[in-house]
C-alpha cells in the first residue's frame, strides 16, 4: 500500500471514529438545565388569601424554558445544571447550596408540606445572610419564570429516606443514574416527578362530563404566618398587631424568660444570663427547685439533623455574634415573628406552644441581642461576655422542708400538744376496761389463782 492510500485510509478511520464518537456523545443525558422543557407543568399554589387553588397554576413550557435560561446565567455555579446543589462553585461553600431535588427549604412560613412561592421570592430577593446566597435584584417577570423552573427539577427516587442515593451527600446508584438519564419529558411513565409537580390522574367519565379539572394538586404548605406582597413586588410579613409597642423593655424582659424557661430554647442557643441570675429565677419560682447547668452553657449545641437533607449538622446561631440568615433590615421584628413561630430546620414551630403576646416577647428579646453585633454595642456586647464566663457560682443544696417538731405534752408543749396527750390517757383508759372485761384475761386470772392460794394456806394452819 503506497502512502497515498495509506493516508487516504487514516482519513478514512478517522472520520469514521469521529462520527462513532459524536454518536455516543448524542447518547449521554444532558443535564436538567441544559435540556429543553417540552411540556407544560401543573404546580400545587395559593391565592393571596393563602386558599388552596384547586387546579393549580400551569406553566407553559415557553416559560419554563425562559426561567431554565436565567437559571443557567445566574444560578447554576452554586447549585448544579441539576439542581443538587454541586455546582463548580459548591465545594467551597459552606453551608452546601440547597439541593432543589429534596423539596426541603430551611426559611419558609409552612409547617409541612412544599413552601409557597412568596416564600422563594422573599429568600431570592432578601438572600440569606451569611452564606453565598446573595440578595437577586431580578424583575418580577425574570423572579416569576426562574422560580417555576426550580420547581421542575426531578425529586429523589422514594424508598431511600436515611440517604437518598442521587443526593450531593452520597454516591449516585446506577438504578438511579438510569432513571435520570432516560429522562426525556415524553416518557411521563417513567418520570421521577418534582417534589412541586402535581401527578395527574385520569378522572371518571362521569367526572369528565361534569368538566371536572383531570387530576387535582396536592396543596403547598399552609402558612404559618401569612406574607403579601407590596407595589414594588416585596415580601411583607402579616404577623399580628405586636402588642409590646411603648413596651420593649418589659418585652424582653419577658422574652428573657420566655427564652430561658417556659420555651427552653437554651436546650440548642447559648445561655445570656449568668449562673447566679439563673439560680435566682428558679429559686423565686420554685424555693425547692433543683438548678443545675448544662456543660458549655454559653455556647450553642450542634444539632444533627434527622435526615440527611442539609447535609450538615445544623450550627444554632449565637445571637449577639452570628447572622440571622432570613432577616430584612428594615422588617427584623417580623421576619423574627415568622421565623419563631414557623420553625427553621430542625427547630420546631413555636406558634404551636406559645400564644401570640410571647412569640412577639421572644422576637424582641432576640432582637435586643441581636442589636449588639451593632459596631455601636460593641463594648456592651464585651461586658456581657465577660459578666457570663466571670460568674463561676455554684448552686447550693435544696433546702429542705421544716418539718413539724414533736413536742412532749408533759413538757409544755402548748394546748394542741396537751390535748393529745389527754386523748392518748382516755384511748388508753379505753382499753384498759374493755381488756378487763375479757374472760380469761392474765391480771383477774392470776387474782383468782392468788385467792385460791391464800385459802389453801389458811387451811392447811
Amino acid at each position: 500500500m503506497n502512502r497515498n492510500a495509506l493516508h487516504s485510509v487514516l482519513l478514512v478511520s478517522a472520520a469514521a471514529f469521529s462520527l462513532f464518537g459524536a454518536a455516543c456523545a448524542d447518547q449521554e443525558p444532558k443535564p436538567w438545565a441544559l435540556r429543553a422543557i417540552t411540556r407544560d407543568y401543573t404546580f400545587p399554589t395559593r391565592d393571596d388569601d393563602g386558599k388552596v387553588v384547586p387546579e393549580g397554576l400551569t406553566v407553559t413550557a415557553g416559560d419554563l424554558n425562559k426561567g431554565r435560561r436565567m437559571y443557567v446565567h445566574y444560578c447554576y455555579a452554586c447549585h448544579g445544571m441539576n439542581g443538587d446543589g454541586r455546582g463548580p462553585a459548591s465545594y467551597g461553600l459552606r453551608p452546601l447550596p440547597r439541593d432543589f431535588r429534596t423539596g426541603a427549604y430551611k426559611f419558609d412560613s409552612v409547617s409541612d408540606g412544599v413552601p409557597n412561592d412568596i416564600d422563594l421570592v422573599r429568600i431570592i430577593r432578601g438572600g440569606l445572610h451569611g452564606t453565598a446566597m446573595l440578595k437577586w435584584d431580578l424583575k418580577n417577570d425574570e423572579l416569576y419564570h426562574v422560580i417555576q423552573f426550580i420547581k421542575t427539577f426531578p425529586g429523589l427516587p422514594k424508598g431511600t429516606p436515611d440517604g437518598p442515593p442521587c443526593s450531593q451527600y452520597g454516591e449516585a446508584t446506577p438504578e438511579c443514574t438510569a432513571k435520570l438519564a432516560a429522562y426525556p419529558d415524553s416518557s411521563i411513565e417513567d418520570h421521577i416527578p418534582s417534589p412541586f409537580e402535581v401527578i395527574i390522574e385520569k378522572l371518571k367519565k362521569s367526572e369528565e362530563k361534569l368538566g371536572l379539572q383531570v387530576g387535582q394538586p396536592k396543596p403547598t404548605g399552609e402558612p404559618i404566618v401569612p406574607q403579601h406582597y407590596d407595589e414594588n413586588g416585596g415580601v411583607v410579613v402579616d404577623a399580628p398587631a405586636d402588642p409590646w409597642v411603648g413596651k420593649e423593655a418589659e418585652a424582653v424582659k419577658k422574652g428573657e424568660a420566655l427564652y430561658h424557661f417556659k420555651l427552653q430554647c437554651t436546650t440548642c442557643h447559648a445561655h445570656y444570663l449568668t449562673r447566679t441570675a439563673l439560680y435566682d429565677y428558679q429559686i423565686a419560682a420554685d424555693p425547692q427547685a433543683v438548678v443545675s447547668y448544662r456543660s458549655e452553657m454559653f455556647y450553642a449545641i450542634p444539632q444533627s439533623n434527622a435526615k440527611a437533607l442539609f447535609g450538615v449538622a445544623t450550627m444554632p446561631p449565637d445571637f449577639t455574634m452570628n447572622p440571622l440568615r432570613s432577616i430584612r433590615v428594615g422588617s427584623e421584628l417580623p421576619d423574627l415573628y415568622r421565623l419563631i413561630a414557623s420553625g427553621v430546620g430542625v427547630m420546631p414551630a413555636w406558634a404551636q406552644s406559645a400564644k401570640p403576646d410571647e412569640l412577639w416577647a421572644l422576637a424582641h428579646y432576640v432582637k435586643s441581642l441581636k442589636d449588639l453585633q451593632l459596631p455601636s454595642n460593641a463594648q456592651k456586647r464585651d461586658a456581657l461576655k465577660t459578666m457570663l464566663h466571670a460568674d463561676m457560682f455554684v448552686p447550693p443544696a435544696p433546702v429542705k422542708k421544716e418539718e413539724e417538731p414533736v413536742v412532749d405534752g408533759a413538757a409544755g408543749g402548748g394546748e394542741a400538744d396537751a390535748k393529745k396527750a389527754e386523748s392518748g390517757e382516755a384511748d388508753a383508759k379505753k382499753a384498759g376496761d374493755k381488756d378487763a372485761q375479757k374472760p380469761g384475761d392474765k391480771k383477774a386470772g392470776d387474782k383468782k389463782t392468788g385467792d385460791k392460794k391464800t385459802g389453801e394456806k389458811k387451811t392447811g394452819r
